[in-house]
């Protein structure tokens, strides 16, 4: 557990509750009526229109929020995933779950949980400070689009972007402890964009990138690459 999450467990809970959710959803009905029957029955709930005092950092006030609640309730809805700030409070909540032990529970609201990510076509984890490693993204066919712009602390990216036959860009810019590119991304011959400037770690290219024929714009300005793969 990192000290900084640690200072977080040593404290007493803030909140009870923190709900995560798509405003434009649920904020004036599921979202709302769970709020205040929670409320009515005695417990200390976050939700962000309620507690954040206008014109503070919301960014910050959410990631101090959520490390402070006892549990998170997150309510996927229909735009839920497609929204980057949902994703952001996503991955902060699953850190907190890992190191801080918080109990999340998940609530589906008038959607199929199978078709949550099944049909998610853009993935925007930008500026997600907690991010070390991507997820599994097997369980995303549809995925047309991947950000993970300026993730400061992200170190790898799982071999199972190769499974993504619909992807088309790829977004790594200024992720700085980025080392390599996982060799499976030559797999994804659907890909037209792959932005990789500012990646400083990265000294090399994977060997059979040229073979995607679709591949028409490789930004890699800022890196440690110093020649390309015989592919290209």
């Amino acid at each position: 557990m990192s000290t900084e999450f640690a200072d977080f467990a040593q404290q007493r809970w803030r909140y009870d509750v923190f709900l995560s959710f798509r405003g434009e959803d649920t904020r004036r009905n599921f979202t709302s009526h769970l709020y205040y029957s929670l409320k009515e029955n005695g417990v200390n709930v976050f939700m962000d229109d309620t507690k954040l005092p206008r014109g503070e950092d919301v960014s910050s006030q959410l990631t101090e929020a959520i490390r402070s609640s006892r549990m998170s309730v997150i309510v996927f809805s229909g735009s839920y995933a497609s929204s980057r700030w949902c994703l952001q409070e996503l991955v902060e909540i699953l850190e907190c779950m890992n190191s801080i032990g918080q109990i999340v529970l998940p609530v589906f609201y008038d959607i199929d949980p199978s078709n949550l990510l099944r049909n998610l076509k853009v993935l925007n984890l930008s500026h997600s400070p907690f991010l070390t490693k991507t997820p599994d993204f097997s369980n995303l066919p549809s995925l047309e689009e991947l950000i993970l712009e300026d993730c400061s602390e992200l170190k790898s990216v799982d071999q199972s972007i190769g499974y993504l036959k619909r992807l088309v860009a790829v977004n790594l810019r200024d992720c700085r402890k980025l080392r390599c590119l996982p060799g499976s991304i030559c797999r994804v011959k659907s890909l037209q964009t792959l932005d990789i400037s500012g990646c400083s770690s990265i000294d090399r290219l994977p060997d059979d990138l040229g073979d995607l024929y679709s591949l028409s714009v490789l930004f890699a300005d800022e890196t440690a690459i110093t020649q390309l793969p015989p592919s290209m």
